[in-house]
């Protein structure tokens, strides 16, 4: 019995590459290592298949590996022949190569458990064909908007026929919260991934992502896409609230009013994709403080202040205007937070912002008073000139200082010299701080401490997050000794 009957075996393959548009010889080539994988097998040794193309003919070769007569352990007589006999058909084989034989077809019957598992192998290969291409054909389209028709509704979201026997998944933590689809309805979505490890859907969609948002405006705002007006940063609350903060180059285009459109066209079509996800265009300004103040509206700012140093800047506004800075929730202060994502925004009233830059004035006003012995009012001089901490003073260059009314060379080399001397004895009393807290342990000798010290051990915190392998690896004492220093370090944890 042959293997399979030629002429329906050929018109098979013809039609199956016709309608997936994969190459007949590819087809073949994958038809003869599925049978040569069932044919190993049922026979137990390497199997090798060839196809003939035009006529279907199929000639079957058993393969053996060439084994030194030395490595005898490793020797199957269906998978192996050894070297010596090699070499008698074949002087120039050597161990590694192979040896083919024809077998006689007549006396091979896959069956029809066997032939089935033949169709799974093919199958899968045609299948496996069709992914590849899919994503071929959508990587044009990754980080795009697609469209496709609901086809099912799963546990894990939904499944999007994308056309082309295409199917693709959104995550139901990509779907806009309170909104619902049925069999059959269109929907709109972003190709956030394309992903051909993922067993049943190699596209991945999301309607959440704030590239979804972008793409979107892209779409209805010609000028994005020519880049005229740039999206320069987005923060969403996916199916409620969301800002886009834009800018132009061109001093003739109104950035905002063009994404917004005559009678705000632009933007509805925009907020009923987004299931009337509410959508506020903002101007973007590369000055923080300027920037702030448009991200947090609709509310009006009266005052703004900026600490660079722990990149904090308080907002005040009126009274009245407290709630709609806030927003319901929270949002809108949240929202502009994730425009600012490098800073913290605490917004108050006038009346807590006043009070907190009062305490802040008092507290600079005494830094700069005691460490540099100035005045009261040069003390008040630097810190409307924005200068928070001695290390700025100290080892800012001279011409800034220079630049500020009534400042001669002899004052700032004055302010610098003093600000240096104090910035080192702050300095100073932090080290002898760490030295005295590792010397307050009994047990640590000054040698213990010096080693630990060259070790990047130098303070009681440090010493806590030890483990004891650790430790033992620094000093030489015991696991016991070890054990005891690290939890008479962790002793301030605990109270």
């Amino acid at each position: 019995m042959t293997i399979t009957n030629n002429s329906k075996m050929l018109q098979m393959m013809q039609v199956l590459a016709y309608e997936k548009d994969i190459p007949l010889e590819g087809l073949f080539k994958t038809l003869e290592a599925a049978i040569a994988v069932v044919i190993s097998k049922r026979m137990h040794c390497n199997i090798r298949i060839e196809i003939d193309n035009r006529t279907g003919n199929q000639t079957i070769f058993k393969r053996r590996e060439v084994i030194d007569d030395d490595n005898l352990d490793k020797f199957n007589t269906k998978k192996n022949i050894k070297l010596s006999e090699a070499l008698r058909l074949d002087e120039d084989l050597k161990e590694g190569d192979f040896i083919e034989e024809i077998l006689d077809t007549v006396n091979i019957d896959l069956g029809r458990v066997t032939a089935q598992a033949v169709k799974q192998v093919l199958l899968k290969k045609v299948k496996e064909s069709e992914r590849i291409k899919a994503a071929a054909f959508y990587k044009n389209k990754l980080h795009s908007i697609i469209n496709g028709v609901v086809k099912r509704i799963i546990k894990q979201g939904l499944i999007i026929d994308v056309g082309y026997d295409v199917e693709a998944l959104i995550r139901r933590s990509d779907l806009i919260p309170r909104e619902s689809y049925r069999i059959g309805d269109r929907i709109r979505a972003y190709l956030q991934e394309i992903n051909l490890d993922n067993k049943d859907y190699i596209l991945i969609l999301s309607r959440t992502c704030n590239e979804m948002l972008t793409s979107l405006f892209a779409l209805e705002v010609p000028e994005i896409n020519e880049e005229i007006i740039q999206i320069k940063a987005v923060a969403r609350d996916q199916g409620f609230r969301s800002k886009i903060a834009v800018k132009t180059n061109d001093g003739r285009i109104d950035p905002i009013g063009a994404c917004i459109g005559m009678r705000g066209m632009r933007i509805n079509a925009v907020v009923q994709e987004l299931k009337n996800e509410r959508i506020d265009v903002i101007l973007w300004d590369n000055d923080p403080a300027k920037f702030v103040i448009n991200a947090i509206s609709p509310a009006k700012v009266s005052s703004i202040s900026i600490d660079e140093e722990k990149r904090i800047i308080n907002i005040a506004v009126l009274e009245e205007q407290l709630a709609i800075a806030i927003g319901r929730g929270g949002q809108n202060i949240k929202l502009a937070n994730k425009l600012l994502p490098k800073w913290h925004l605490n917004v108050m009233t006038e009346k807590a912002f006043n009070e907190l830059n009062t305490n802040q004035t008092e507290y600079y006003v005494k830094l700069f008073s005691e460490n540099l012995d100035v005045d009261h009012d040069l003390s008040l001089m630097l810190i409307d000139e924005g200068f928070t901490s001695l290390e700025e003073i100290a080892y800012i260059a001279k011409s800034e200082l220079l630049n500020i009314e009534g400042f001669e060379i002899e004052l700032v080399t004055e302010l610098q010299n003093r600000a240096k001397e104090a910035v080192a004895k702050q300095e100073k009393i932090a080290n002898n701080t760490l030295q005295d807290n590792l010397q307050d342990i009994t047990e640590l000798d000054n040698n213990l401490i010096e080693i630990l010290e060259k070790n990047n051990i130098d303070n009681m915190e440090k010493l806590a997050e030890c483990s004891v392998d650790e430790l033992l690896d620094i000093i030489d004492i015991d696991k016991e000794l070890a054990a005891k220093l690290i939890m008479r370090a962790r002793e301030p944890w605990f109270k």
